[in-house]
Parts: C-alpha cells; structure tokens; sequence
C-alpha cells in the first residue's frame, strides 16, 4: 500500500516534511515500513527524526518515487517473537504479576490491593456527589460510577477508568482509588464495570467499553475532554480504544488522552497459559482484540495526532510486562501517535494503581499535568 499524507497526518516528528509517502511489504508482522521524503535529502534532521521513531532505519535510493526512501524496520525484524522461546512455565510466571512483587507475598498483596479499592470507593461514595450504577447498556454488568467535583458542571473534563482482573476479575464497586484526589482538582471520574469471563467475551468486552465512552460523551457533550485510563487488562481495552469505529454508537467521544498502565497488548501469549481457560480465545480472537496488531495493521492516521497516549509500566512489572509495553509504545510512535513510556521507580503491577489514591503520586501528577495541559 502507499499512503499520501501532510501537515498534521504525518508521524510524530515529521509535521514540517511536505509530503510522505508509506509503504508496508508483507503481512503485519514484517516491522519492515520505508518513508519517502519528498524534497528532502537524509540530512541530519531527518535522521534524528527517525531515531525518535525508535527504530532501526537504513537509507537505500528511492525507485519510481522522487525523494530519498528511508527503511525503518521494528526491533528484530523477521524473528521469532521471544516470548515463543519461554518453556510454558517461564511463561506462566512472566504472565503472574503477583509474583513480582517485592514488598509482601503475593497473597497479601492481592488481600491489600482489594482492601486499597474497597475503603477507597466507600470514601469517594461517602464525600462526593455521584451518580451510582448508571446504566450505558442493557446487560447487567453495564453500569458505572460517576463521581463529581464540587462544581457539578457538565463542562468537565471526565477520567474513564476500566478496572484489571485479566478480563474475568475485577469490578467498578472496589476501583475508584483516584476519585479523591482528582475530584478534588475539578476532575470528574468514571469508573466502567463490564462483562467477564467465562460470561463475556473479549468482543463483547471491548464493545461494552466502546458504548460505555460513547455513552459518557452523548450524556456530558459539552465536556472539557475525555481521558481513558485502564490497568493491566483494562490498559488493553481502553488501548482498543485507540482505532475504535464510533459510528454504530452514534457518538464520536471528545478523546483527550490514554493513560495505559501496566497493561498487555498482544494478546497471542495469554492463549498458553492458565488465565484463558475462562476466556477461551481463539488465535483469530487473540489477533483480532490485540492493539498492538491493530495499530500494525491500520491504514490510517490518528484521528487527533496531538493527542497524548502514556504507556506506563512499574519498576516491578514482569519482563514481559515490560518488553509488552516497550514494543507498544514503539508501535504507536510508529504509527504518528503522540506517545511516550513512563517506568515508574520501585512500584509493582498493584502499587502502580493503588496509589493513586495519593494526590503527590507521580502517576497522579502525571494525569493532573496532562489534563490540563501544565508543562
């Protein structure tokens, strides 16, 4: 295929290059993508353009294009992916985050986490105005939370947050741990239940937070922006979220900003372990609900290429946690969305969450400056 795009619609990095033509050979997986650049020699400027792309390139001479053609290719191209290479249970390990933990056992781990979100729900129900087990669709589980600054205006800018549990876990009763401190900074929060498995599918999954968004921007349309959260398996949704087809929802949402937080973006490795013998996923039905092959495989820009997606991972996180939400956020890049990786210091794949029930928490701060736009 090749792809004509100016100003704007271009990659990250590129805004001020005329013209760009791009080209993809083969199936998704090649990594193998060349950028020609009109009018433009590879000078240094286009160079450190590329190496901000995070990925290796070679400049090779244009054939039938006037310009110079760059080759920018992914990590490893044509390699087996390394997980493939980890015995079962290597891979089991890498996918159990509460074995990473560094401050308690994983059973008291998992005990405190559900006791953080508890207190913290009851809290934000007892001292905020809410709006409580809002329907945005039919089925029973399609409820959630609005909880209200102290001004209840609909000019607000709205945090949507899609809990973890590895899809068949997890609910909006125990999850509101930011609430309180963004509230408190003029922030309305939602907080999204959906079907799990083994009773909901991964399809039906990702609907359901598709028509929870669109319900949110059809119930406050003169909202200030709406910011997508989602912690590990809720990352993977809201990141569903990112090429999204809005028009049978008849909604398009006012998407300000991606907070994906420990999260998984190629789904392929979860078929070989424990976890998917609720969800029953399919290679199709890995292939189909992966952002990370659905960004790969997209023919079109970013709808708003000045929109921030921050792919966040814990010091403690798994390898694998890690390598997913490195080669994530390379991929967005690729694909010219404003993107950027954050490791945050001595946190693990709970910590990272819980504490945003702290207002000086770095991941706090960091949803606080991004909102409203503080350097």
């Amino acid at each position: 295929m090749v792809l004509t795009s100016r100003g704007k619609g271009a990659p990250a990095g590129l805004l001020s290059v005329e013209r760009i033509a791009v080209s993809s050979e083969g199936n998704c997986h090649t990594g193998r993508t060349v950028l020609l650049l009109q009018g433009a020699g590879p000078g240094p400027r286009q160079t450190q353009v590329l190496k901000d792309l995070d990925a290796p390139f070679r400049v090779v001479p244009s054939e039938g294009l006037h310009g110079t053609s760059m080759d920018v290719t992914g990590e490893n191209p044509g390699r087996e992916a390394s997980w493939k290479k980890m015995s079962k249970e290597e891979l089991e390990i890498q996918y159990s985050p509460s074995g990473w933990v560094v401050r308690r056992g994983a059973e008291e781990t998992l005990r405190t986490y559900s006791q953080i979100g508890d207190e913290a729900t009851k809290r934000a129900q007892a001292t905020r105005g809410s709006l409580l087990h809002v329907p945005y669709g039919d089925r029973e589980r399609e409820r959630l939370d609005i909880y209200f600054p102290e001004d209840e205006s609909e000019a607000l800018p709205f945090f949507v947050f899609f809990h973890g549990g590895y899809w068949q876990s997890g609910s909006k009763d125990s999850s509101a741990f930011m609430v309180s401190p963004l509230t408190a900074q003029g922030v309305a929060v939602v907080v999204v239940s959906y079907d799990i498995a083994p009773k909901g599918t991964l399809d039906q999954m990702v609907d359901q937070v598709t028509q929870s968004i669109a319900f949110v921007q059809k119930r406050y349309p003169c909202n200030e922006g709406i910011y997508l959260c989602g912690h590990s398996a809720g990352a993977h949704l809201a990141a569903m979220m990112l090429l999204a087809n809005w028009t049978k929802h008849g909604a398009t949402p006012n998407l300000k900003g991606f907070f994906l937080v420990s999260g998984i973006y190629d789904l392929e490795p979860i078929m070989h372990i424990p976890e998917n013998e609720a969800l029953l996923m399919t290679l199709e039905d890995a292939q189909r609900n992966s952002p990370q092959r659905c960004l790969e495989v997209a023919l079109t820009q970013p709808v708003d290429a000045a929109c921030p997606v921050l792919v966040i991972v814990g010091q403690h996180d798994s390898p694998e946690y890690h390598r997913q939400s490195r080669e994530f956020y390379q991929a967005l890049r690729r694909g010219g969305w404003k993107a950027s990786f954050e490791e945050l210091d001595d946190v693990d794949h709970f910590e990272i969450i819980w504490n945003l029930t702290q207002k000086d928490y770095v991941l706090t701060q960091m949803i606080l400056k991004t909102i409203f736009q503080e350097s």
